[in-house]
C-alpha cells in the first residue's frame, strides 16, 4: 500500500457541506513558533531525509506528509474527511498542520520533494525516522521555553 491515500468520509453536518476559505500564503506564520520549535526538537533539529542540521549550515523547514493542497481540496468537499496514508497517518482534511503530519526537512530536500508522495521521496532510512517521529508526541512546553529564550536575541530581532 505504499504511497496510497485512502479517504474515509465522516458524516456530513445536517445543514450540508462546509466550505473552507482559501488562505493567503503566510511564510513561517502558518504554524505557531512554539509548535515549530517543538517539532524541530522532536526531530533532533535535523532534516529527516538527508540528516543535515543547522550546524551544517542548512535552513530547517517543515514538510507536510499529506500535502496542504490535498487537504485543502478534500476539505472543500467535507472538512471532516479523514485522509489515511499507508494505513499510518490519519489527517483530517481541514487540519493539515497537526504534528503527526509535519516533519523537519532542510530547505533543499523540501523544495525537491514537490508533490512526490513521501513514501516515494524519502529513502528507506528516512522512512524509518519519519515513522518514529510521527508516533512521538511533541513537547509544546519545551517549544515555548525555546521561543522565550530567543526573545531579544539577534535571531528573534531579525524577524
Amino acid at each position: 500500500m505504499s504511497g496510497i491515500i485512502a479517504l474515509r468520509a465522516k458524516e456530513s453536518p445536517a445543514h450540508g457541506r462546509s466550505r473552507v476559505a482559501t488562505k493567503v500564503w503566510q511564510g513561517m506564520n502558518w504554524v505557531r513558533q512554539e509548535k515549530r520549535a517543538a517539532l524541530y526538537e522532536r526531530d533532533g533539529r535535523r532534516c529527516l531525509q538527508c540528516g543535515r542540521g543547522t550546524n551544517d549550515g542548512v535552513t530547517l523547514t517543515l514538510d507536510h506528509l499529506v500535502p496542504r493542497s490535498v487537504c485543502t481540496a478534500v476539505a472543500e468537499l467535507d472538512p471532516k474527511t479523514e485522509i489515511v496514508v499507508d494505513g499510518e497517518i490519519t489527517v483530517f482534511a481541514g487540519k493539515p498542520n497537526e504534528s503527526h503530519n509535519l516533519v523537519t526537512m532542510c530547505g533543499d530536500c523540501n523544495s525537491s520533494r514537490g508533490a512526490t508522495p513521501w513514501t516515494e521521496f524519502y529513502n528507506a532510512d528516512a522512512q524509518v525516522r519519519v515513522r518514529s517521529a510521527i508516533r512521538t508526541e511533541i513537547d509544546l512546553a519545551l517549544g515555548k521555553r525555546i521561543i522565550a529564550s530567543l526573545a531579544g536575541s539577534p535571531i528573534e530581532s531579525a524577524r
